[in-house]
């Protein structure tokens, strides 16, 4: 194999690797990389770099992410884990609300794996604050029709590098759909956003 690169940290995502029992090399990871689903099999790996040990992120979760290299692509990674009390249960949860956002058109972060409470996701380098206001707007007005009576919705919104939002959290601050429509993320616009008070009205009045 190729000359490869590794740097780790005490901690890091690359603990992940060796508790499934894959080794700290280039066979290993690309091994494992390949059982996630995150790259495929004709890949070269070239080199593997932990960004961050596991860090409390929220109320529900710990993160750490990594990057790596191939001869077909550069990527970071985000692993969640997820810490509470009933924790594969809340993965299921997670699961089943992830998955209707995706059927009602809003776009999430993409899962490479999910199991045994951890997620393995992209990483989305820019806040909601890049995002084009129409494009929150409109996840905005689809959680409230959702019955989603959700607390800072755009804090579990980040973008892509060309500023497309993706929801990344469906925990406890997104909380379960309802066969009621809510008004929380409009609220919540309105609190945040008082200059763009008659736009946000204008939107939800479908002017």
């Amino acid at each position: 194999m190729t000359d490869f690169k590794i740097v780790t940290v005490e901690k890091g995502a690359s603990t992940e690797i060796t508790k499934d029992k894959f080794s700290l090399d280039q066979q290993g990871i690309t091994s494992w990389l390949i059982s996630k689903t995150i790259i495929s099999d004709n890949e070269t790996l070239l080199s593997f770099q932990d960004i961050m040990p596991w860090t409390r992120t929220g109320g529900e979760t710990f993160c750490t992410s990594f990057e790596f290299v191939t001869d077909k692509q550069t990527k970071q990674i985000f692993i969640k884990a997820i810490v509470t009390t009933s924790p594969e249960k809340s993965l299921t949860d997670w699961t089943k609300r992830r998955e209707l956002l995706m059927r009602n058109g809003i776009a999430v972060s993409h899962w490479y794996h999910s199991s045994n409470a951890t997620i393995i996701e992209d990483f989305y380098p820019n806040t909601s604050k890049v995002v084009a206001f129409e494009k929150l707007l409109t996840i905005g007005k689809k959680l409230d029709e959702l019955g989603f009576a959700t607390l800072k919705f755009t804090d579990d919104i980040m973008a892509d590098e060309n500023q497309n939002p993706h929801f990344i959290d469906f925990g406890f601050d997104l909380g379960e759909p309802s066969d009621s429509p809510k008004t929380n993320a409009k609220e919540y616009l309105l609190r945040k956003h008082p200059d763009r008070k008659e736009q946000i009205n204008q939107f939800y009045e479908g002017k």
